[in-house]
């Protein structure tokens, strides 16, 4: 038996794209890995659904998440909280809608101890930054009439955010530079301390009333980190999916939804994880990735 202190947990936050997650669940049946999922609770109704191998369990908690609100961030830490319980190597966070290119073994190997991959945009979020508003007006986006893609009526979403315009702009939080970047990493045990035991209060509570929290909280404490020389600037990678923006997925905003015609494109993209997938339309690639990464 594999001590945990070398082994990976991979952490998912969960919905409703079942079939994705079983799929996912079976590539990473693996003595390697520990799986810790945290189910939607607007989804808890599928939880019969989902084939568990004997190294995953799904978290008694959950909250409901909502897109760009902050139980994303709750649900996140809530897996953090529990999977570091047993000490890791790497803590990796994916979803539902992410799939591996690469086998679980290839990735095991690839992991570089003291290593987290992670996405931090070089840009400060200033006034001319386009997320600027994002992070500094007040938003409610766990609330449906605060959350632009609720299912609220517009008029109540008028009021509640004309409302909130009323407060104004907020100042920040002292000595952090607000940073952007993907909400799909991979951290080391090491950055996993600092995030579970460090992480300021007053700006976990700050993104409480923010928009798309969970891309730039974490990494505005981790670029807080390098700056104090806590962790090394060099320990601080690019992440480990291959995502498309450039071509616009069925909701404008969000990425591709990747079909069999991505598969040369994920080939050569040299990372681990794609998203994003969900099984109807990418169930052909789906079936190629797994060709290639069969034990």
């Amino acid at each position: 038996m594999m001590s945990k202190k070398n082994k990976v947990a991979l952490l998912i936050l969960a919905s409703s794209n079942i079939n994705v997650l079983n799929l996912l669940l079976k590539k990473f049946d693996d003595e390697k890995f520990d799986i810790f999922i945290h189910l939607d609770r607007k989804c808890l109704k599928n939880k019969d659904r989902i084939k568990l191998p004997s190294n995953a369990n799904i978290l008694k908690e959950s909250f409901d998440v909502s897109w760009g609100g902050f139980n994303m961030v709750e649900a996140t830490f809530s897996m953090f909280k529990i999977a570091e319980s047993d000490v890791y190597s790497h803590y990796a966070l994916v979803s539902d809608s992410c799939y591996p290119i690469s086998s679980s073994q290839k990735l095991y190997e690839y992991l570089e101890e003291d290593v987290s991959y992670i996405n931090i945009g070089s840009d400060t979020i200033t006034p001319s930054h386009p997320f600027f508003d994002r992070y500094y007006k007040y938003w409610l986006m766990d609330v449906p009439i605060g959350n632009p893609k609720g299912n609220a009526l517009v008029e109540n979403k008028d009021y509640l955010n004309k409302f909130l315009g009323t407060l104004g702009y907020r100042n920040g939080v002292a000595g952090f530079d607000f940073k952007v970047g993907s909400q799909w990493m991979c951290i080391s045990s090491n950055v996993m301390f600092y995030l579970l035991h460090e992480m300021s209060n007053e700006l976990y509570e700050y993104f409480r009333y923010s928009k798309i929290a969970d891309e730039c909280l974490i990494q505005t404490f981790v670029n807080k980190l390098v700056e104090d020389n806590k962790v090394p600037s060099e320990s601080i990678k690019s992440n480990l999916h291959f995502i498309d923006f450039e071509n616009e997925g069925r909701i404008p905003g969000l990425p591709r939804v990747m079909d069999e015609t991505d598969f040369q494109r994920l080939m050569e993209s040299n990372k681990f994880f794609t998203r994003k997938l969900d099984f109807e339309s990418s169930h052909e690639l789906i079936n190629k990735l797994n060709g290639l990464t069969e034990k």
